[in-house]
């Protein structure tokens, strides 16, 4: 569809809160989704991914902190 990215965000993923985080391999010449994988694991996220995604799951009363992350990248 010609985007450069995706985010979803399931606020309750069996009582957790759910990201994910995806983008086309244009745009990851541009984004370091390592850093942000690495920004989320020292807040405490289960974050993993690789070069084009993120996905991570954690309390659902995080998801805003979790969105402060990201944000800059969308």
């Amino acid at each position: 569809m010609g985007y450069s990215g995706a985010l979803v965000i399931n606020r309750d993923f069996h009582g957790k809160g759910q990201t994910y985080f995806r983008i086309n391999s244009e745009t990851a010449e541009r984004i370091d989704m390592a850093s942000i994988i690495t920004r989320l694991k020292e807040m405490g996220i289960n974050a993993g991914g690789k070069r084009e995604v993120v996905g991570s799951v954690y309390p659902a009363d995080r998801v805003e902190e979790v969105l402060e992350v990201i944000r800059p990248y969308i």
